[in-house]
């Protein structure tokens, strides 16, 4: 049924999302460049976006169960994921993307790998620019 495919997608984002970001200690550097508040911000943003996606697919998983009801917004995100789109509610606080669902989950592993290598290693060689 479409309840467990959702619950089973659900299941899969919550048992693979990364944590969150931990950054606090590149900020309490006595000097924070450029780079520093950059990383600084995008970690905060990537951890809104985690703590969004962790909690409204826990929300998701007991409303199929029926144990609280089912809003608006979690109809959204059940659609969103039996259609294999970003739900509305994530986007909200992410960013852009065009991608389908599956490939920019993977897209945000990718980021979050990137930005959590930053905080405990150091700032890359080199950025990659878009445009």
């Amino acid at each position: 049924s479409q309840d467990q495919i959702a619950s089973d997608i659900a299941e899969d984002i919550l048992s693979s999302l990364p944590e969150l970001i931990e950054a606090e200690n590149v900020s309490t550097k006595e000097s924070i460049d450029s780079l520093t508040i950059v990383l600084l911000q995008e970690t905060g943003r990537f951890n809104r976006l985690l703590s969004t996606i962790r909690s409204s697919l826990r929300d998701l998983q007991r409303a199929i169960k029926g144990l609280v009801v089912m809003s608006l917004e979690l109809e959204g995100l059940f659609s969103a994921l039996i259609n294999n789109r970003v739900p509305v509610m994530w986007a909200r606080v992410s960013y852009p993307s065009l991608k389908p669902l599956q490939s920019w989950v993977t897209d945000l592993h990718n980021r979050v790998a990137f930005f959590r290598k930053w905080a405990t290693e150091g700032p890359p060689v080199s950025f990659w620019l878009s445009g």
